[in-house]
């Protein structure tokens, strides 16, 4: 993502560069047991054991993720926003979310 940013996103979008840091340095907190989890899931290798090591309790990788999960919404969120910004401003509106996004209907009670 960092790399991204600094090479291939507008000047404006740098100030995501140091809430990308963050979630580089978060991620790194746990990456081996993350990669060794990973494995077992998605290459199905049926041992239920490293699965159950990786979220025991001791590890206290459970408020980690929520952590993690948290520092990411926050990111999309804020670089939505500036791409947003961006194409409102730049007259790319067929980009934009916002132009894509249907209206709200209101819930009626069929009576």
């Amino acid at each position: 993502m960092r790399l991204l940013l600094l090479e291939n996103s507008p000047e404006e979008f740098r100030e995501l560069i140091s809430k990308c840091d963050e979630i580089g340095k978060m991620m790194k907190r746990h990456s081996d047991p993350r990669r060794e989890f990973r494995k077992n899931v998605f290459h199905l290798r049926g041992e239920v054991e490293v699965i159950n090591r990786f979220f025991a309790y001791e590890t206290d990788r459970l408020p980690w993720v929520g952590n993690l999960h948290a520092a990411i919404a926050e990111f999309l969120s804020q670089y939505r926003i500036l791409c947003a910004v961006h194409y409102l401003m730049h007259d790319r509106r067929s980009e934009s979310q916002l132009e894509r996004m249907p209206p709200k209907r209101r819930r009626t009670n069929a009576s």
